[in-house]
């Protein structure tokens, strides 16, 4: 529904589209999520190692529709049917996990800070005594198929890059290095009702804009593998993909890689670990995936490793167990940045 101020779901608060102004007067168009959802990863040792178990998920803002996605993706309002939905599968043994089970990692992680108005995301992943049965969309691959898969164009989620870089990390163990954490600042944003926004247009047919580099427009899906089977929501289309790198150069120790504290306007003065700005190098591995495909319509992301040029002074150089320990701490690290380490460990650079 739209009252004139946002755009928000009548029954469960799953998340809003509010309008902002910074200090400058620049206007901002963002997704407002107050609740942590969780991206749940049940994995289970076998004789064949490590089995990971994936979810088949279709959204309708995804590349291609359908990617596999972590096992559990799902807000609160979700998870606990307040939309009248159907269980979620496995949620019990991520939230309370059984006897014999271990909790391998679980860290509250900020999301794309251009698009969403501070929101965070709870990770957690489970490690259970043994596979389990698990019914489709659900099905389960061994950890070095899913190393494999981060290297594909539009096959995993965001979510489930970002899992498996931190299994993949755990599961080689722990480095002591600490690299720093986010730092606060006083919010800057002052939420303001969409209507009074200049740059933008309310239609029937969405928030539209002829200048800024989103809209939001309305989207009908239908389901037979969700909890709810069919729904209209908003989503948000940006008009041109996000190119991000990340610069490496060699050293007789090994790979460093260039990281910086900055900020973007939804993070509303928290500032975080991004990747430096690369200069001109050669790229050395790159990926596309897509923005969360119930948040954004198609949104892709281009993601690279380059040879590091002549950089910016303000930047840090950390070796690749810095940079596996650093994206795993709580609200330190950009999502651009933990993407970008996955690339990093599936191209084999070190």
């Amino acid at each position: 529904a739209y009252d004139g101020s946002e755009i928000f779901n009548e029954k469960a608060d799953f998340f809003r589209v509010t309008g902002h102004v910074d200090p400058g007067g620049g206007e901002h168009l963002l997704i407002q999520q107050k609740e942590h959802a969780l991206v749940g990863l049940v994995t289970a040792r076998s004789a064949d190692g490590v089995q990971v178990l994936l979810n088949a998920r279709a959204e309708p803002g995804l590349v291609g529709t359908t990617q596999f996605s972590s096992t559990i993706q799902s807000t609160p309002s979700n998870y606990l049917r307040k939309h009248g939905g159907a269980p979620t599968p496995f949620i019990d043994e991520v939230l309370t996990p059984p006897d014999g089970a271990r909790v391998v990692y679980d860290a509250l992680q900020y999301d794309w800070g251009g698009y969403y108005h501070a929101k965070v995301k709870c990770f957690r992943i489970v490690e259970l005594a043994q596979p389990r049965a698990a019914d489709v969309p659900l099905v389960w691959v061994g950890l070095e198929t899913l190393r494999e898969m981060l290297g594909h164009d539009h096959l995993i989620t965001s979510d489930l890059r970002v899992a498996t870089a931190m299994l993949l990390r755990v599961d080689a163990g722990d480095d002591a290095v600490d690299a720093g954490t986010g730092t606060s600042a006083p919010p800057v944003l002052t939420t303001v009702p969409i209507s009074s926004l200049t740059r933008w247009t309310v239609t029937p047919a969405g928030v539209l804009s002829d200048t800024e580099d989103r809209e939001i427009v309305w989207a009908s899906t239908s389901s037979r593998t969700r909890e709810v089977t069919s729904w209209v929501q908003p989503l948000m289309r940006l008009k041109e993909p996000l190119e991000t790198s990340l610069p490496a150069r060699r050293t007789p120790a090994g790979l460093r890689f260039a990281v910086r504290r900055a900020t973007q306007p939804g993070l509303d003065g928290t500032f975080l670990w991004f990747p430096a700005t690369p200069g001109t190098g050669a790229e050395v591995a790159r990926v596309e995936l897509s923005a969360e495909g119930g948040r954004f319509y198609r949104h892709v992301i281009v993601a690279s490793l380059v040879e590091a040029e002549p950089m910016e002074q303000d930047v840090t150089w950390v070796s690749l167990a810095e940079l596996e320990r650093l994206a795993a701490l709580p609200t330190a690290t950009s999502l651009e940045l933990r993407c970008l380490l996955s690339l990093v460990q599936v191209s084999g650079a070190r």
